[in-house]
């Protein structure tokens, strides 16, 4: 129960977000062609929105009994849920690096896609693995606590996250150094890039920690903050790109600096 209505304070942060950004996803958003900044947006903007409130409906009924079955099925379903979302945050993230680094994604972007790719491998084995040892109550409560070989799922999102953050703070210095002859614009890409992926790598290393605790009142609160700083996170970078007339989505990116849009440019993203 107590972790039930822990989770309706991210639910409420979730709704809030939505909200108040609700006039620029339907101009940004819902008024731009399809592509796949519009799937990854409704994805990371809903999808955890309506996992919290399953998780709190199926906590308002941890008196009832359920099969063994029905509560592997769920935690399959809520880790991977969180799986996906980790996923999709981190690879809008990488796009975002690939723009940055344009001249030099012969380097760049073998190693990111390797190391991406280790991560969701080692992500998804230890999820099988774990959940395959996991037993449950009758009330869907898990017997004991969970295996420490979980905290593979966590180090490995934190780990490539790192390298995001390393990769955007670097980027984010040299336009700082150089501010006085590139776009300003550029600065503030990279800056909000830097926020981003610092508030994604607190959320991941708080996660890891609480699932130490082995205190399953705790690890649930923790996965809701977790997978509502994502979906936050996430949708508002989409966001931020479809304001400023991104080329995330396009097939064409800046292959020198001053092809980059210059800041007193007013864009028209939406039309």
């Amino acid at each position: 129960m107590s972790t039930a209505y822990a989770e309706i304070a991210p639910l409420a942060w979730m709704i809030w977000d939505m909200v108040i950004n609700i006039s620029d996803e339907i101009e940004c958003i819902w008024a731009r062609p399809t592509t796949w900044v519009k799937f990854a947006y409704v994805f990371l903007r809903y999808v955890p929105i309506i996992q919290c409130i399953v998780n709190i409906v199926l906590g308002l009924r941890i008196e009832d009994h359920f099969s063994t079955s029905f509560c592997k099925n769920m935690m399959i379903e809520k880790y991977t849920i969180l799986l996906l979302v980790i996923m999709v945050v981190q690879a809008c993230l990488a796009v975002r690096l690939y723009a940055l680094y344009f001249e030099h994604t012969g380097i760049l972007l073998p190693v990111i896609s390797l190391a991406f790719g280790a991560e969701m491998t080692i992500m998804a084995v230890t999820l099988a693995l774990v959940i395959n040892k996991v037993a449950f109550t009758q009330n869907c409560v898990v017997r004991g606590s969970l295996p420490t070989s979980n905290i593979a799922f966590w180090l490995a999102a934190v780990i490539f996250e790192l390298l995001i953050f390393v990769c955007n703070i670097a980027k984010y210095r040299q336009h700082r150094r150089m501010s006085s002859i590139r776009p300003k614009r550029l600065l503030k890409f990279s800056q909000d890039g830097v926020g981003a992926s610092a508030l994604i790598l607190v959320a991941l290393l708080l996660s890891t920690v609480l699932h130490q605790l082995h205190d399953l009142s705790v690890d649930g609160v923790g996965y809701n903050w977790t997978i509502g700083i994502m979906s936050c996170t996430g949708a508002n970078v989409l966001l931020s790109h479809r304001r400023s007339g991104n080329y995330l989505d396009s097939e064409e990116y800046p292959s020198t600096w001053s092809s980059f849009p210059d800041h007193n440019q007013v864009c028209e993203p939406c039309v």
